[in-house]
């Protein structure tokens, strides 16, 4: 799969795209407006308001007449809830942004009026909460209805409810999830916005304890979930990282979420913030520079993939540790370079003609997605798109908060690079050359191959400096396909079929990604122990090689489009441009009926190899 993305064929000399395009009608000059305006930090801030205002004018252009936004997408999405409350303030920061003595300032305004006026006094819930706090803090003069529904929610703001999924894990101490964070920061905030309450069982009625319950999350809590055991080494030395998300399962969409609350967090706590927690937030965010492609894709791994809001939180997570460390030019110039990739593919990957950003990557090929295959039940454009504003927002205060002259230093990925985190993800990622690759040790979800084994991102630059991937995203199969409990590979003998699993991930000095372990039966018993899988880059794809077979028979599966996947011949296969060849005859089938969030429409070639000898060989090359 080697046709190149949007964000590539323009990074090199990107044309801007006119404001009178990225909005239709009243709001085409947003944008302008917002750029007009001097900037008082660093110019990056005004890059993330042009999105923002850009984003902003789609969803007051097409808001409904009680101020609620539609659904973009089929079928029944969520279509309120905190959404509109963080679209209704991202609409107010866009009319003060964009002058609110013009009239599209003054039409967005009254946007963020109309999106806010009607809400009522729901139960506590975290995301509301944060979209309350950052209304009341950051929109003083906000609209009376607005403000007075804001304050009345903070003040009536108690333990949050969560949903019947979540429910173990917030009742049990020594079970983490991205929700207690989230709630933490909540009482951070709502006990520094100057407000108090006397409504009984609220946090504020009981401030100081409220207080000091989210600063056990952040300093004892979220030190005690990371391992500290993520090492990138690039050419500049190593740098030592950890992956805080939703364990086990830890998908990287919710390691930039959680990235970003840590870091407000400690921003909330001030100098009162302990060093572990000072050094939790310096390893999670080295994790995320190293962890993020090299063309600024961060959900390639997990739940949340390619959505639009994981990418936002990247950049707002970027910004707010580059403000934090602004004292230290290198440090902050990695975080400033993390949120300059995230905001150039949220502008040349998600946001669309109109200016609106689209809740999943416009992956070459994938189209305009218009119906949910792929995505995650629970994701909608509504929920999704106003966590996106928020976090926009938040990344455009931070950036004017940093001197204009800092410089962006390269991210890890830029050159020579090894990351291995073998504890919490389990994933390894290289940098070799032309080849950038990123490989999963176990299959962490049997009915989910967004979490699956083996090869999951292959990408290849050109001689211009752009970027490809030579694979596509593996697909959602636990609301569609589950037959497929993994790519592979899985070997077969004597009727018996065990799954790949790994003890240990490893990355060489010449770049090679070694996984160690063997196969497992669905029963857990190994049908095949002491198997080294082995990922090596080439000068234009990579090379797997899996030894201590012993015979049986080898099946690879890859994905593409249903066009784009054909058999060339007994060796080889086509997917989307990339040559897969096998290093023995192979019987190939290709099938269809997957879904992923990019690519709505996926097909599988399903090859069979029959092992000669102890190894087997599967190329993967452009071309």
């Amino acid at each position: 799969m080697t046709r190149r993305s949007r964000a590539d064929r323009t990074r090199a000399g990107r044309r801007r795209i006119a404001p009178a395009a990225l909005a239709t009608g009243l709001f085409a000059a947003a944008p302008a407006a917002a750029l007009a305006a001097p900037a008082p930090g660093h110019p990056l801030a005004a890059e993330a308001r042009q999105i923002a205002i850009a984003d902003a004018g789609w969803w007051a252009a097409h808001q409904q007449p009680g101020g609620s936004f539609p659904e973009r997408l089929r079928q029944n999405r969520p279509t309120n809830g905190y959404g509109r409350v963080m679209l209704g303030y991202g609409l107010l920061r866009a009319g003060t942004a964009s002058g609110r003595a013009t009239t599209a300032g003054a039409a967005l305004w009254a946007a963020g009026d109309r999106a806010l006026s009607p809400q009522s006094q729901v139960a506590s819930q975290g995301f509301r909460g944060l979209a309350a706090a950052f209304l009341h803090r950051d929109v003083p003069d906000a609209p009376a209805a607005a403000r007075r529904w804001a304050t009345i929610y903070l003040q009536r703001f108690r333990a949050t409810e969560v949903g019947p999924r979540a429910v173990k894990c917030k009742n049990d101490p020594r079970c983490y999830s991205n929700l207690k964070l989230l709630e933490a920061l909540d009482v951070l905030m709502l006990t520094r916005s100057g407000l108090t309450s006397t409504v009984p069982g609220s946090r504020l009625a009981s401030a100081g304890a409220s207080r000091r319950w989210a600063a056990a999350i952040v300093e004892q809590r979220v030190p005690a979930v990371i391992d500290h055991r993520l090492r990138a080494r690039t050419g500049a030395g190593t740098l030592t990282g950890s992956v805080l998300s939703d364990p086990p399962n830890d998908p990287l969409a919710y390691h930039a979420l959680s990235t970003w609350m840590l870091a407000r967090a400690v921003t909330e706590l001030g100098s009162s913030a302990s060093p572990r927690a000072r050094r939790a937030l310096r390893e999670t965010l080295d994790a995320l520079t190293a962890l993020i492609a090299p063309d600024g894709e961060i959900a390639w791994y997990g739940r949340g993939q390619a959505q639009v809001w994981a990418l936002a939180m990247a950049a707002a997570a970027g910004a707010e540790g580059a403000r934090i460390y602004r004292d230290s030019p290198q440090r902050a110039g990695r975080y400033l370079a993390l949120a300059r990739v995230a905001l150039d593919r949220l502008r040349d990957r998600y946001r669309e003609p109109s200016g609106l950003l689209a809740l999943v990557d416009g992956w070459p090929g994938g189209g305009a997605r218009r119906d949910t295959r792929g995505i995650d039940p629970y994701a909608g454009s509504v929920v999704y798109g106003g966590l996106a504003q928020l976090a926009l927002w938040t990344a455009s205060d931070a950036l004017d908060q940093l001197p204009a002259g800092l410089a962006a230093a390269g991210l890890p990925a830029d050159g020579e690079l090894r990351v291995t985190d073998p504890r919490a993800s389990r994933l390894a990622v290289v940098r070799r050359g032309p080849v950038w690759l990123a490989v999963h040790a176990v299959v962490q979800h049997p009915r989910d191959l967004r979490y699956d084994f083996g090869l999951l991102r292959l990408k290849l630059r050109g001689a211009d400096g752009t970027w490809s991937d030579l694979l596509a995203p593996r697909p959602l199969t636990e609301t569609g396909n589950a037959t497929t409990r993994t790519a592979g590979p899985t070997l077969t003998v004597g009727g018996r079929t065990g799954y790949p699993e790994g003890n240990s991930i490893a990355a060489a000095s010449d770049g090679t990604i070694t996984v160690r372990g063997g196969f497992r039966t669905a029963s857990g018993e190994w049908l095949r122990r002491g198997v080294r899988f082995r990922y090596r880059p080439l000068a234009d794809g990579v090379r797997l090689t899996v030894d201590g077979l012993a015979g049986g028979t080898l099946r690879v599966r890859t994905f593409g489009t249903p066009s784009g996947l054909r058999r060339r011949d007994g060796r080889t296969l086509d997917a989307d441009g990339t040559r897969i060849s096998f290093g023995a005859p192979a019987t190939v089938s290709i099938s269809g009926g997957f879904h992923s969030a990019p690519l709505p429409n996926l097909a599988v070639a399903d090859a069979r190899i029959a092992v000669r000898g102890s190894s087997a060989t599967v190329d993967y090359r452009a071309g």
